[in-house]
């Protein structure tokens, strides 16, 4: 199993968002020069778990979109190419030095994604210090940095016992990496796709978007037999749309108003509330400002027992 970083998105809630993945795939760059630091250290000390927390939530939905729009950066409109550099560059400021070490990596201005051992190294050594941040950072970054042209001493199977750590202290991220993990049964773990979707939900609950879209998507796979698992679909797609336009919901949206017709008169609607669904959570008809998703609201669904 290699550890190209599209292997981290078994689930793809369309053809054509896999073929949008694929051809912005980044060419793994070389020399790519960097800016310097703004990781103020006398800040660390400050910053506290509760802050460090919020953090690594934050990042990680920029990483999870780091060559695409978010309600961060450019939703609507290219307008500001820095956005995403300055974001990283602010939490570094505050005291986040993961941040910082991402920035080194990752260069969504450019388009690249580059292999950079120093920096690996850094998060590595943060991991292994017990770094709540890193133990969960250095497998997820590690797992994207695309098929090495040199030998690493680093693994996903090696790096996974920090993910394991992250796990037994109930970390969001870290819940994603053995989502990954159980879903394509790699880096020690048994392939489960029960336990897959557990971690995803996890992690959705969390307020991670890569888990909120996946979770979305695992349940469209379900069809459109049951009410309950399609406002299911519909609330985490919402979510994971707030962050960010690319999750997809849209192309749900429409599937489900063509399963409200009966496929053979389509002048025949058999399924109004099919088309209500389709138009209360469909961002395009209800504007996010108009109705805004809540993770209580998709967690009451995930309560509620089926009818």
């Amino acid at each position: 199993m290699s550890d190209e970083w599209w292997d981290w998105f078994p689930l793809k809630r369309s053809a054509q968002f896999f073929v949008v993945a694929v051809l912005s795939l980044p060419l793994m760059a070389c020399g790519q020069a960097t800016a310097p630091s703004a990781y103020n250290p006398a800040k660390a000390s400050l910053l506290s778990e509760e802050k460090r927390r919020e953090y690594d939530i934050q990042l990680a939905n920029e990483l999870a979109t780091w060559n695409t729009n978010t309600t961060r950066c450019n939703r609507d409109a290219y307008t500001d190419p820095d956005c995403r550099e300055n974001f990283f560059r602010q939490l570094a400021a505050d005291g986040y030095e993961i941040a910082d070490i991402v920035s080194q990596i990752y260069f969504p201005k450019q388009g690249v994604i580059k292999q950079n051992l120093e920096a690996y190294e850094r998060l590595h050594q943060l991991a292994e210090a017990g770094d709540k941040s890193a133990l969960c950072f250095a497998p997820y970054v590690l797992g994207r940095m695309g098929e090495k042209k040199t030998v690493w001493p680093y693994t996903g199977e090696r790096e996974a016992k920090y993910t394991r750590r992250g796990v037994a202290l109930g970390l969001p991220l870290c819940a994603i990496n053995e989502f990954y993990a159980y879903w394509n049964g790699v880096n020690g773990y048994p392939k489960d796709h029960q336990m897959a979707h557990q971690r995803l939900l996890d992690a959705a609950k969390a307020g991670l978007f890569f888990a909120q879209m996946n979770l979305s998507y695992d349940y469209e796979k379900e069809g459109f037999s049951d009410l309950h698992t399609i406002r299911k679909a519909l609330c985490w797609g919402r979510l994971a749309d707030q962050h960010s336009p690319s999750s997809g919901l849209w192309s749900y949206a429409n599937s489900l108003r063509l399963a409200a017709w009966d496929p053979n008169d389509r002048q025949k609607l058999l399924h109004p509330e099919f088309m209500q669904l389709a138009k209360e959570w469909d961002p395009a008809a209800t504007p996010h400002h108009i109705k805004h998703a809540t993770i209580e609201e998709c967690i009451q669904l995930e309560e509620k027992k089926e009818k």
